[in-house]
């Protein structure tokens, strides 16, 4: 079976669930498939080579080491903290990444709800680890750190995992035996499942403690499918409303987002869905429990309309901004290159994700852009500025892209794996992997 595409392997994905029942396959009482859905997907598209590993952000060479210490140090401070804790009406578990907004370093997407909230009670918030980077300083409310908490459960599994016999389920076995017989690659499920089962009752352990503490009413979760389906269900079980809000892309082809066989115990999946707006729906197909609640947020990407204009007396038909992505970086980059002709005359801001800064050293594509000479490498800058000021923007999958169409940019989707994000919309130019570009 040739599986070459995103689309693809959702479907091949979707077809296996329902044959095997896996959302509601359980481990030692985990229901594992659930918490391991997506990065079981991440898994398949890299071994398929539909998508690339991104690469996590961390320094070289000897800062490696002093940002590790330094990350290990907080972690055990934060421990002194736990104690502090009192009860709160709400609970942000925010997103792992920063953004900087002046001197402040903030999870942009749960920056304004939680502005928003503060007024109404009192609230703390949850900061996960991005690798071994702590940078956050945001002090609009209270905050734990779970790094050390996130630490010992890693360790406990890997330990546990040579202590405990593994379970060898007949059903994981044959799950793994089925993806092999037909896909052609492996993937060692009976190992993931054992680890993620000890890993997610060490997990479940800590965050039953800290939630039981701080007493919320809701608890609001950014990404609750990456990894997080212990906090959605250890919330759950104490009572806790769960709301996720919204971070990025939502579509039909996002396995985070799209569910046409419900699980009949959706036990990791929130209550309700909070989004920006309708226009960030792009055909996701979400199980009947969970409540979409369209414009519940503030986009935290949007700016007044008189800073709109102040960008928009700048803008120039011969500038192009590219929007790159981790998981596509040779491919995005060797297109860009490929089609060079269409560019000459043109200025091509090609804009990095914060998860390839480390890879511009090292990738054979990115190394290519710079020797054409209207091409201009960018990390930081303020994105939405670019997009506004440019005549055209490029890219494949990025939260940005509708963006940009929503701040009457003319967009261009390149038809690499997970442009199928964008299948069900309307208002997007979409172009052949195989063909040129016209600008």
């Amino acid at each position: 079976m040739k599986v070459n595409s995103v689309k693809k392997l959702c479907h091949y994905i979707w077809d296996l669930e329902a044959e095997m029942n896996l959302l509601d396959m359980q481990s030692n009482g985990v229901h594992i498939y659930q918490y391991l859905r997506m990065p079981i997907y991440y898994k398949l598209s890299e071994s398929l080579g539909i998508l690339e590993k991104p690469v996590v952000n961390e320094s070289r060479g000897i800062s490696k080491y002093f940002s590790r210490l330094k990350f290990l140090s907080h972690s055990l401070l934060s421990v002194f903290n736990y104690f502090k804790i009192k009860n709160y009406d709400y609970c942000v578990i925010e997103h792992d990444r920063k953004v900087d907004i002046g001197v402040t370093k903030v999870d942009i997407y749960s920056h304004g709800f939680r502005k928003k909230i503060s007024k109404k009670g009192s609230v703390i918030s949850i900061y996960l680890p991005n690798g071994s980077a702590m940078e956050k300083n945001d002090s609009l409310n209270e905050s734990f750190n779970f790094s050390l908490f996130f630490i010992i459960s890693s360790i406990g599994a890997k330990i546990s995992s040579f202590i405990f016999k593994q379970n060898h389920s007949e059903t994981f076995e044959a799950l793994e035996k089925r993806i092999f017989d037909d896909l052609g690659v492996r993937v060692k499920l009976s190992e993931m499942f054992h680890y993620y089962t000890l890993r997610f009752k060490i997990r479940k352990f800590f965050i039953e403690k800290l939630l039981k503490k701080i007493k919320p009413k809701d608890l609001f979760i950014v990404v609750a499918y990456s990894g997080r389906g212990d906090f959605v269900q250890v919330a759950k079980e104490l009572g806790i409303n769960t709301v996720e809000l919204q971070h990025g892309v939502i579509s039909r082809y996002h396995l985070g987002y799209s569910y046409p066989v419900e699980p009949k115990n959706p036990i990791m999946l929130p209550n309700s869905m909070y989004f920006w707006s309708r226009d960030w729906d792009l055909g996701s197909i979400m199980p009947s429990s969970i409540y979409k609640n369209y414009e519940a947020l503030d986009c935290p990407f949007y700016k007044s309309e008189t800073q709109l204009s102040e960008w928009l007396k700048n803008k120039s038909s011969r500038s192009i901004t590219v929007i790159s992505q981790g998981a596509l970086t040779e491919e995005i980059a060797n297109y860009i290159y490929k089609n060079h002709k269409s560019f000459i005359g043109l200025t091509v801001n090609y804009k990095l994700h914060p998860s390839e800064y480390e890879k511009l050293r090292d990738s054979i594509g990115l190394k290519k852009l710079t020797s054409m000479k209207n091409v201009n490498i960018i990390k930081d800058t303020n994105l939405h500025k670019l997009m506004v000021q440019s005549h055209v923007v490029i890219g494949v999958f990025s939260t940005a892209l509708i963006e940009a169409r929503m701040l009457g940019c003319r967009v261009i989707i390149i038809g690499l794996p997970g442009s199928e994000y964008f299948e069900y919309s309307s208002g997007y130019e979409k172009v052949s992997v195989d063909s040129g570009i016209v600008i």
